[in-house]
């Protein structure tokens, strides 16, 4: 049976398979788009968590060499703990305690940085750095003893810094 053309009726509107084809390419660009928002919010961790290390080390330097008490000249001023369970690098100004204890110093700044981040040397963490009163990095217990190749990672992102 043929119908003439001027008496076929079109519909307007879309097939399943044309709504089906568009919900697929809508799928696939949100996935792309998790996947890379994603790595950039790590990458800015890990750019922020270098960021704030440098910062507290310049602070901790220019506290030592203020040395409001008045220590010698090869003694611990100030120093900067990394406290890995509350997420924290604490600038301290020695008094009495030891170099990364928070009970009889002087807390003179609090950072937070985010979870996950680590900060290493070589393979170890990095739990402090210590300095004297002329600002010059001090071997102490636990701290580290050099500011060169300092890598500040999450997951596969990785910063090596040298803190001068």
């Amino acid at each position: 049976m043929n119908i003439p053309k001027d008496k076929i009726k079109r519909t307007k509107g879309f097939t399943l398979v044309e709504l089906m084809i568009t919900i697929l390419i809508m799928t696939i660009l949100l996935l792309m788009g998790t996947s890379l928002t994603s790595s950039w919010i790590t990458r800015s961790q890990v750019n922020n968590a270098s960021s704030i290390l440098k910062t507290a080390v310049f602070q901790a330097r220019v506290a030592a060499i203020r040395n409001t008490n008045n220590k010698t000249s090869t003694a611990i001023a100030t120093s900067v703990c990394i406290d890995y369970s509350n997420k924290v690098i604490h600038i301290l100004r020695i008094k009495s305690g030891t170099t990364c204890s928070t009970s009889g110093n002087e807390i003179l700044k609090s950072m937070t940085f985010s979870e996950g981040v680590t900060i290493k040397k070589d393979t170890s963490l990095v739990n402090c750095f210590a300095f004297s009163t002329t600002g010059i990095l001090m071997s102490a217990s636990s701290c580290t003893a050099t500011l060169d190749d300092i890598k500040v990672k999450k997951n596969d992102d990785e910063i090596k810094i040298n803190i001068v």
